[in-house]
């Protein structure tokens, strides 16, 4: 083998450890943008979630504490959301939704109402559906240390049992 052909295979083998690095580096780059889109779609996900319970006990549970609790972890989801993605079209719209619900529990601070009582069948089954949905997610409130146990139970039996009355 002669000199030249030896820095040619040299410089290819170069160029083969090169193009190796970059298409890994690129396959790092892809999946760690394929992460940020599955916690951002998780997040979105969540975030409908929590809004539909915060509608339905807004209106048929209207517990403060409850209520502010659910906020905060919106506004906690959200301002994750938004550090993966800042200005993000669809978490922004979530952030100025919250703010028109945070006027409507203050008002409940202020002028406690009494809770609306569901009147068809359909409206009994979606809020007791929505009462299991919101224990499951106050018992992760629970387990994540964002409520007290005292809080946990209170918030539990009083749903439970408005379940049940239901």
């Amino acid at each position: 083998m002669s000199f030249w052909g030896f820095i040619a295979l040299l410089l290819l083998t170069c160029i083969m450890v090169g193009a190796l690095y970059m298409a890994k580096k690129a396959t790092n780059k892809e999946l760690e943008l394929q992460k940020r889109r599955n916690r951002i779609r998780e997040i979105r996900s969540e975030l409908a979630d929590i809004d539909e319970l915060l509608q339905t006990l807004l209106l048929y549970d209207r517990d403060v504490n409850l209520l502010y609790n659910l906020v905060n972890r919106m506004e906690k989801d959200i301002s994750e959301g938004l550090t993966l993605i800042p200005n993000s079209p669809d978490l922004l719209e979530e952030k100025e939704s919250l703010l028109k619900i945070r006027p409507k529990i203050i008002a409940l601070t202020e002028e406690p109402l009494e809770p609306e009582i569901p009147g068809t069948d359909r409206q009994i089954f979606l809020v007791k559906r929505h009462f299991s949905q919101t224990l499951k997610l106050i018992r992760d409130f629970y387990q994540k240390g964002d409520i007290d146990e005292i809080s946990f139970n209170q918030h539990r039996n009083r749903l439970l049992l408005n379940s049940i009355m239901l």
